[in-house]
């Protein structure tokens, strides 16, 4: 048990000291189901992908869960820690049911920096079969479509001495949010070589607008979501999910915790669109409006000719202040942002949220 809290006192302190500046989004649209993808994790950032994998024995339904964080230690190094269980890595060993895998990434070649393709390496151990894993991940893009390889060896594979794996895979954009993706990995040397069928997948996966948030729906012959679980299949039919958190802007997170926001007004609009009276009469130069628990708060307000009103963002996610006739739009306003528009002409002016078209309000200037 020494070396297993050694690691995850190495991955708590990549975590506090890893920065504070939060990088792009690593969603699971840039990997397929059984392939690395071969970004790492930004540094300043905390990653929580965990995904589960049922099939069916006789009339019980069972699941494979393999749950990771991952942060990033430079701008092209991340460290991770899996932990699956249902394993099936150690076969010959009774109660190495479950699999610790912590690993270290690095990203070499990028092709977004002119490379010709990204290359990633990968340096892991497996607990369950008692071995040292590398690999090395490969994609190249053309356009909507990518093209992955990976390359994996073991120091004692499946508890079974050296051995080796090679996969392939591809990702097609559909669309900018929703991508389809299949691979196929097997073993190539070593005890397992010719004995267990390749691990394959097939699957759909898509970003959730307005969120940090990415999915993943598929089905897989694979059982445990490491190195060498996905690199060979098995007879067993396996549908799944993965599901990633990101853990990037802590004041986002830190809501949590603050007490509630004083009211906005002594009274509230009762709901948006036509028909709602002005729940506040502004003096000063600039109004403020809170985005606050899916609602604008106040939901109507009074102002003079050239007022300001300023809208806050205090919820967990992206909205927007978009009039109704298409006039003008704050475009995101991200959690903790703000955005302001000057009324100059007298009249009233409606608005919505584009992602939650039900959040809506009114500006009436007088």
């Amino acid at each position: 048990m020494g070396y297993r809290r050694g690691w995850v006192g190495w991955l708590i302190a990549s975590i506090v000291l890893g920065g504070a500046q939060a990088g792009l989004s690593q969603p699971l649209t840039s990997k397929t189901v059984n392939l690395e993808s071969p970004e790492t994790t930004p540094r300043g950032r905390i990653d929580f992908p965990f995904t589960h994998r049922f099939s069916v024995f006789g009339a019980k339904v069972t699941s494979s869960p393999t749950f990771t964080l991952s942060t990033g230690l430079t701008d092209r190094a991340s460290l991770a820690l899996r932990y699956a269980t249902s394993s099936d890595v150690n076969a010959s060993r009774p109660g190495a049911f479950n699999e610790w895998e912590p690993m270290v990434k690095l990203h070499g070649l990028q092709q977004s920096t002119g490379a010709p393709l990204d290359v990633t390496g990968l340096l892991a151990y497996n607990t369950a079969a008692g071995s040292t894993d590398a690999g090395v991940v490969v994609a190249r893009r053309w356009g909507a479509v990518t093209l992955l390889g990976t390359a994996k060896a073991f120091s004692n594979g499946f508890a079974q001495g050296p051995g080796s794996a090679l996969g392939g895979g591809l990702r097609w954009e559909l669309t900018r949010y929703l991508q389809v993706s299949a691979d196929l990995n097997g073993v190539t040397s070593g005890g397992l070589a010719g004995r267990v069928p390749p691990a394959w997948s097939v699957g759909t996966s898509f970003e959730i607008p307005y969120s940090p948030h990415s999915v993943s729906l598929y089905v897989t012959n694979a059982n445990t979501h490491t190195l060498e679980g996905t690199s060979h299949g098995s007879s067993q039919l396996r549908g799944g999910f993965e599901f990633l958190i990101p853990f990037s802007d802590w004041r986002r997170w830190g809501a949590i915790f603050a007490p509630p926001a004083e009211p906005m007004g002594a009274h509230e609009g009762q709901g948006g669109g036509g028909g709602q009276a002005a729940s506040e009469v502004v003096a000063a130069e600039e109004t403020m409006v809170a985005i606050q628990g899916m609602k604008y708060l106040p939901a109507a307000v009074l102002v003079a000719t050239r007022s300001v009103v300023r809208w806050e963002n205090r919820d967990s996610m992206v909205h927007t202040v978009t009039s109704t006739d298409g006039k003008w739009d704050s475009g995101e306003i991200r959690p903790g942002g703000t955005w302001s528009k000057r009324f100059d002409e007298p009249g009233t002016y409606r608005y919505l949220c584009t992602p939650h078209p039900f959040m809506t309000g009114t500006v009436v200037v007088r």
